[in-house]
């Protein structure tokens, strides 16, 4: 336990020292099966194509899914970062225009579940993207298990994903009251996928929307929509992104919305603390 506090105090040191020079968006869902991951892949290859420099974090440590979508095969991942034997720079992958891509590990238990001193290990090698990236997107697992609750909490803004369905609405709504409870100023908004038109996804939004105000007397945002569209499906199938396999597919298309959206400078003020040195003060807590 020693060893952990001295660990978290050099963090801490030198996170108070160095500016925040990089955004951090953490995309996130109450349940699985929303199409989180793809749209974060999806959204990271356009705006990577836009000119941006942007990395693409796996944070479903034990169970990921990101280079499965790519058709990588890393060598390397976040485990042998956590276990010491590699730095993160030494692990992360070039995907398509430019993309990079920080792999997470696939049916490793213990790291579905890492303990302070292995977060502490992990989120302090994230000061290494300094200068490297202009934005950090985080998929993170589906769920509210500590590992999920410190990465969206920490990120600048949170962009949840659901769909016009009752059990995905609900889940949606139990995330968000989860995340209000650590986070009273929690920057988050809603995307809403697989959607038939811009007004079911409004219509959908805007009830979830007035029962977050009214039980938790919080605001979130409309941050988007992406349409049904089966060519999801199919690239998914061939291991492919489907705003490159389809560029011109409805979701394609509106996922191109999104991705100008969210390069336009943030309606958040920056955070005086960076990424990770809000993360070394989350680990311990939750």
């Amino acid at each position: 336990m020693r060893q952990v506090q001295d660990q978290a105090s050099k963090l801490r040191h030198a996170a108070a020292t160095t500016t925040n020079g990089f955004r951090t968006i953490a995309i996130t869902s109450g349940k699985g099966g929303v199409g989180k991951t793809s749209l974060a892949v999806n959204l990271g290859l356009l705006m990577a194509g836009n000119g941006q420099r942007v990395a693409l974090l796996d944070g479903d440590m034990g169970l990921a899914n990101v280079d499965v979508l790519l058709g990588m095969t890393p060598k390397f991942t976040l485990r042998h970062v956590v276990e010491g034997q590699k730095e993160l720079t030494e692990i992360m992958l070039r995907g398509p225009n430019g993309l990079y891509v920080i792999p997470a590990s696939r049916g490793v238990e213990a790291m579905a579940h890492l303990p302070v001193a292995g977060r502490a290990r992990l989120l302090g090698r994230l000061e290494q993207l300094e200068g490297l990236i202009d934005i950090l997107l985080i998929d993170t697992a589906a769920g509210i298990s500590p590992n999920v609750l410190s990465l969206i909490l920490a990120a600048d803004e949170a962009i949840v994903v659901t769909v016009p369905e009752p059990t995905a609405i609900t889940d949606a709504y139990a995330i968000i009251k989860v995340l209000s409870r650590h986070r009273a100023d929690l920057r988050a908004g809603i995307l809403m996928n697989m959607v038939e038109g811009v007004s079911q996804a409004e219509e959908v939004f805007d009830q979830l929307r007035r029962i977050i105000r009214h039980f938790l007397k919080l605001e979130v945002r409309f941050t988007g929509h992406v349409l049904r569209d089966e060519c999801v499906g199919r690239a998914v199938c061939e291991q492919k992104p489907f705003s490159v396999c389809f560029p011109y597919a409805r979701a394609s298309r509106s996922l191109h919305e999104l991705a100008k959206s969210l390069a336009a400078p943030s309606q958040f003020a920056p955070h005086p603390e960076p990424f990770w040195g809000r993360m070394i003060h989350l680990a311990a807590q939750l």
